[in-house]
């Protein structure tokens, strides 16, 4: 079996899992590569909010086509991996009413989610997805 394939039937499982043992919204997060992994989901599950981070335009753009819930996308101004044009394409690209992007200034890679303003975004936006 492809080692993707392994990962997805994983997360599938896990989310199964989750899903049924969980009352109330459920949220995915993915950063990173867990962004791809959470996009993927996406696409494959009914999702109550998506909060990816440093999602890559070319990679996740088919998978995040058809999803229509909340969904926010967090980029570090000074990422070099995703570099913020990219995560801004992505962002530009879904055709969702409930979308929200973040630049997260002095930000790169893997610190975005240490900021303040990062984690008040995120509050915001988990406060206001089901309104």
């Amino acid at each position: 079996m492809h080692p993707d394939g392994a990962v997805e039937t994983e997360t599938l499982a896990l989310y199964d899992h989750v899903r049924a043992t969980t009352k109330g919204k459920l949220v995915v997060h993915g950063h990173s590569f867990g962004s791809f992994v959470a996009a993927r989901l996406a696409s494959k599950r009914p999702l109550d909010a998506l909060l990816d981070q440093k999602l890559q335009a070319i990679d996740n753009r088919n998978a995040l086509r058809a999803y229509q819930g909340p969904v926010l996308i967090i980029n570090g101004v000074n990422d070099v991996q995703t570099p913020l044009v990219t995560a801004r394409e992505l962002f530009d690209n879904l055709n969702n009413p409930h979308k929200r992007f973040e630049a997260v200034a002095e930000a790169g890679h893997m610190t975005a989610m240490t900021k303040t303003d990062t984690l008040r975004a995120y509050r915001a936006f988990l406060d206001g997805a089901y309104n």
